[in-house]
């Protein structure tokens, strides 16, 4: 059982439009975004022509200071940009997230090569000293979603892939794996790219794998047509929000549709050619097919790789035919590169962002520029208009050189289905079991049934569930209740039998566990105040009290998982871990009753609770000083800002505190309740240094 993963906003930068809705409107008007290379002297070259990003301005979406300093890495300018306008088409405010549930996975197929041609001339002309301090953090891949997260204040999971052409749908599988996983709940996923330099461009002339129609550039780009000779390289950038759909759901989020299947393999055939018979582009897609559920023939459209090469785009037609057999006709498979040109480690998340917008809009792009057909690429490419349909799947296609192949399937979004999903598995029979990929949550699973068809426990599992009931010093008298306290929620085959699992107990034993912590702490604690009774209880209760004593209990090794929560550490995690306790509560409640569950609870917490109860805890450093400073009838601290530094996401308040006029210490925080506090410590500490320099005197 997995999370099921959606698609909530899109950003793109493309040579036919630099905001998602020009981009969308432009594929399906056929514009083409293809003219004379501009940036540089072509003259010497072989190829002439390229898909170029004309009239990007940074500064709308990067700080002025940034968009001087990266002003040659345009790739991590685009990706930032991509990033705010996803973000803002989510209409996504990440200040109700926790930042280590948001995360970023973008890549580039060639990063920042413009700054090193550029660092590379100056350390040449005028020595080392004279190379910017900035060129390896502008020139590295991992950039791009390192100044997303420092942009957007988002910690999550964060890297880059960097697999030449197949880069954007990648990291779009990866982000989307992520999710599925429970590892995060919002991913910023896609790829960027920015490489029309001199040498790159060079590079791949030398190669005779771009098209040389130099005077002919908008006809330049013909994927599937006879007269294709090569790919004409782009630059530009995608970047897409994905959230796990219950997330979505919770804060109402619009979707454009679901993110169902992720296939990759590698041909191992050669560095820049496809495996002739295009097995190694096949295997990946049927294996995002078989990861979506999906048979060939659920296929509405498919947004092809192919870039205009004689044997890319032929390759990719044999493997299609391969696995789509008799419905090769009948499936449209256009070529958006007809229009936008290679973007390399950014096409496939543009080309992403065209299928999901395919699905939404129902207009398929056309393939523009065919007019001589070739007997080898015999299939529907939509040629040179585009064409209404609805769509209910579709499959989106990247490969690139190292023989790398990624897909992915997407899907109208059904909200009839939950948010769980099933990982599709093949039927066992006792002969496979040992090699089947579905035995392995037979091998996990300790319940069977008694003859009356109830649930009963294994011996060896009862005998782990003993020696918990020792730990806690209670026995059930029904050791079911236990078992399914200590059900995680991935371990059960389907999302709807939650009475086998133990989010439903989670949620009694919160109110069991407050019920018991305050009546504690009200009877123990009789000269506290409200306030000080309520913090006390606050961090008694937290997830992360209930984590330590769990894990002081062990009760990770006790906790039932599906195989992939396992895999990724799922017996380590707070959250399960904190969770597990609140149902196990939950289930002594229900078996013994509330004496008996204060009495577990007072075992496990009581203790704990003693050691919250520390002066740390208690301080209030802004509180103190203020009862101090009043003693004697003086007049209150006067806080005042003195300095706001940093960018919005990530500010830092100095406040100073004065008494009586006089200054008696300064402090940093990131929101001005903490620097206060900060403030109010040095100023304490002042006044007894003060104090003993004056009885040391005396």
């Amino acid at each position: 059982m997995y999370r099921r993963v959606v698609i909530t906003g899109l950003g793109a930068i493309t040579p036919i439009g630099e905001d998602k809705d020009t981009f969308w409107q432009s594929l399906c008007a056929g514009r083409n975004g293809i003219s004379k290379l501009s940036y540089f002297d072509t003259t010497e070259f072989n190829s002439h022509i390229a898909a170029e990003v004309k009239g990007f301005d940074p500064s709308i979406y990067l700080t002025k200071k940034d968009a001087i300093k990266m002003r040659t890495a345009k790739f991590i300018q685009f990706a930032i940009a991509c990033a705010l306008m996803a973000k803002e088409d989510a209409k996504l405010d990440l200040s109700n997230d926790d930042p280590y549930r948001v995360g970023a996975v973008v890549g580039s197929g060639i990063g920042g090569i413009a700054v090193i041609e550029e660092q590379h001339k100056i350390l040449l002309e005028k020595g080392p000293g004279r190379v910017s301090p900035h060129f390896v953090t502008h020139e590295i891949a991992n950039m791009a979603p390192g100044q997303i997260a420092i942009y957007l204040g988002i910690r999550g999971p964060n890297f880059c892939s960097v697999t030449a052409c197949a880069t954007g749908n990648h990291c779009i599988g990866n982000g989307f794996r992520i999710i599925q996983r429970g590892d995060a709940d919002v991913m910023f996923v896609g790829g960027s790219e920015a490489a029309l330099t001199p040498l790159s461009f060079a590079g791949f002339c030398s190669m005779r794998a771009m098209s040389t129609r130099n005077d002919d550039p908008e006809h330049a780009s013909r994927p599937f047509d006879m007269e294709r000779d090569g790919f004409v390289m782009g630059e530009g950038a995608g970047i897409v929000v994905l959230e796990s759909l219950e997330h979505a759901l919770n804060r109402g989020a619009h979707i454009y549709a679901e993110l169902a299947g992720y296939g990759m393999s590698c041909d191992a055939y050669q560095t820049t050619a496809p495996l002739p018979d295009g097995s190694g582009a096949a295997r990946s897609m049927l294996t995002a097919l078989e990861d979506s559920g999906m048979q060939p023939q659920d296929i509405g459209y498919i947004n092809a790789h192919s870039p205009s090469t004689l044997l890319g785009d032929k390759g990719e037609v044999m493997a299609l035919k391969s696995i789509l057999k008799e419905h090769i006709r009948s499936i449209p498979i256009s070529s958006t590169k007809s229009m936008t040109g290679h973007l390399l480690g950014a096409a496939g998340a543009v080309e992403f962002i065209a299928s999901v917008l395919t699905i939404h809009e129902g207009i398929i792009p056309p393939t523009i520029n065919y007019e001589n057909p070739d007997p080898d690429c015999d299939i529907d490419c939509v040629p040179n208009e585009p064409r209404k349909a609805e769509v209910n799947v579709a499959l989106t296609n990247a490969f690139g050189f190292g023989g790398h192949n990624a897909t992915l399937v997407i899907k109208r979004y059904n909200d009839d289905a939950g948010v769980w999903g099933i990982v599709p598995m093949q039927k066992c029979d006792s002969a496979s079991v040992s090699s089947n990929p579905c035995s392995s949550r037979s091998e996990l699973s300790s319940l069977s049934t008694d003859q009356n068809g109830q649930a009963k426990i294994h011996e060896n599992r009862l005998e782990e569930l003993h020696e918990l009931e020792r730990k806690i010093g209670y026995a059930f008298k029904n050791p079911q209740l236990l078992q399914i306290a200590l059900t995680h929620k991935s371990f059960v085959a389907n999302a709807d039998d939650y009475l086998k699992c133990n989010e439903r107990m989670e949620f009694l034993g919160d109110s069991v566990l407050e019920l018991v912590v305050n009546s504690f702490l009200y009877r123990n604690f009789q000269e506290y105040t409200e306030g000080q009774l309520s913090k006390l209880k606050a961090v008694a209760v937290s997830r992360s009290t209930l984590a330590i004593c769990s894990r002081e209990l062990g009760l990770g090794s006790f906790i039932r998982f599906g195989v992939g929560e396992m895999a990724t550490g799922g017996g380590e995690r707070s959250s399960n871990l904190a969770n597990a306790l609140e149902a196990l509560i939950a289930s002594v409640y229900l078996d013994g009753g509330i004496e008996e569950a204060k009495e577990v609870i007072l075992t496990i917490l009581k203790d704990k609770i003693y050691e919250l109860d520390s002066d740390e805890l208690k301080r209030d450093y802004k509180t103190a000083l203020q009862e101090y400073w009043q003693a004697s009838s003086r007049k209150p601290p006067v806080y005042t800002v003195i300095a706001e530094t940093g960018p919005d996401h990530d500010k830092r308040f100095e406040i100073e505190v004065k008494l009586a006029g006089e200054s008696y210490g300064r402090g940093i925080g990131r929101n001005k309740k903490e620097a206060e506090q900060r403030a109010a410590e040095k100023a304490l500490e002042t006044i007894f240094d003060r104090r003993k320099e004056d009885s040391s005197g005396c």
